[in-house]
């Protein structure tokens, strides 16, 4: 708070104590440092959802290429018993096409899952790499409006200091 005495030392009526330490927020330095900080934890934070999204994406892309691959030898060896059991008679024949039959239903569960793995997880995480580089962007705007503020607090502080009387001119640089 501020404090007033009426001696008249100074020339003044009211010499006021302590205003240049009277700031309402942060000095400017106080203020740079803060800022740079929250920058760099936002930064921080931008760069390891990206990278490990980007290695999240990879990976799983390829465990979806490799089920792609074991579908593939899947359909392949229903084809083969299919094959096999059109030269077949009687029980084996049957047996034969059941069990092809059987592997067809679970192959087409595979590419099921390879679609919900490529459409619900490896796209969502793929697009995230666009939205790091909005987030970077935003960032590095804002940078530039937190760089103004902390000059104008510096020039409001050199103010303060070489005239802290002068609430005309005080009130002008804010």
């Amino acid at each position: 708070a501020c404090e007033f005495k009426a001696t008249g030392s100074e020339g003044n009526l009211y010499s006021i104590v302590g205003l240049a330490s009277m700031s309402t927020g942060p000095s400017a330095e106080e203020l740079k440092v803060q800022l740079v900080s929250e920058e760099r934890f936002l930064e921080d934070r931008i760069n390891h959802v990206e990278r490990n999204f980007a290695a999240l994406a990879t990976d799983l892309g390829a465990v979806a290429r490799k089920t792609a691959r074991l579908r593939d030898k899947g359909d392949r060896l229903v084809k083969t018993l299919q094959d096999f059991a059109s030269n077949e008679s009687g029980g084996t024949k049957d047996s034969l096409e059941g069990m092809a039959e059987c592997l067809s239903a679970l192959e087409n569960c595979q590419q099921l899952k390879i679609d919900r793995l490529e459409t619900k997880v490896v796209k969502p995480l793929l697009e995230y790499e666009y939205v790091c580089k909005k987030a970077k962007e935003e960032l590095r705007a804002s940078h530039s409006v937190r760089e103004k503020e902390v000059n104008k607090q510096r020039n409001l502080d050199r103010v303060r200091i070489r005239d802290p009387a002068n609430r005309k001119r005080i009130s002008q640089v804010c």
